[in-house]
């Protein structure tokens, strides 16, 4: 996905990435993982609104590829001034 940041335009740190989306980590995991399902890799589009545009997920499968994208795309960010960007996260059982 990749960043997608202009000039002079802020983007989230890695940080505030990190931590909403460990925020989240419980229900995602509650509602998709059953079991060991090694290392699950997230890229996310986030708008600048903070919405979530788009997800990508590798590891589990497919069945747990597509419950955790559902749950990502209702994931919200703080806004900020680029139009968006790329973030990955990553998580293992």
């Amino acid at each position: 996905i990749g960043n997608a940041t202009g000039g002079g335009e802020a983007t989230l740190s890695q940080g505030t990435v990190q931590g909403v989306m460990n925020k989240n980590l419980n229900g995602i995991y509650n509602a998709c993982v059953h079991g060991s399902v090694g290392t699950v890799k997230i890229d996310m589009a986030i708008a600048g609104s903070g919405q979530v545009l788009g997800v990508s997920v590798s590891g589990g499968d497919a069945g747990v590829q597509r419950c955790v994208a559902d749950q990502v795309r209702r994931v919200r960010f703080p806004s900020f001034s680029a139009p968006r960007m790329g973030a990955r996260f990553t998580f293992g059982t």
